[in-house]
């Protein structure tokens, strides 16, 4: 999440590891979106990126909007 800059993408990657996920079109946002209804950790990574803490860690990095 940090350094590709897109939570969609993020997350597409994380899925790409799953043995139930990788071979769907994640070309929509439905694999995506029922993932994240059924998986606890990707529902912690979502809120994570969207907390002070991860915005901290952008900044510290230098990948923060101005």
């Amino acid at each position: 999440m940090l350094m590709c800059g897109d939570v969609s993408v993020g997350l597409t990657m994380v899925l790409r590891e799953d043995p139930n996920f990788a071979t769907a079109h994640l070309d929509n946002a439905e694999p995506l979106v029922q993932a994240l209804r059924e998986r606890a950790d990707l529902q912690r990574i979502l809120t994570y990126v969207r907390s002070d803490d991860f915005l901290r860690l952008r900044q510290r990095v230098g990948l923060a909007l101005p």
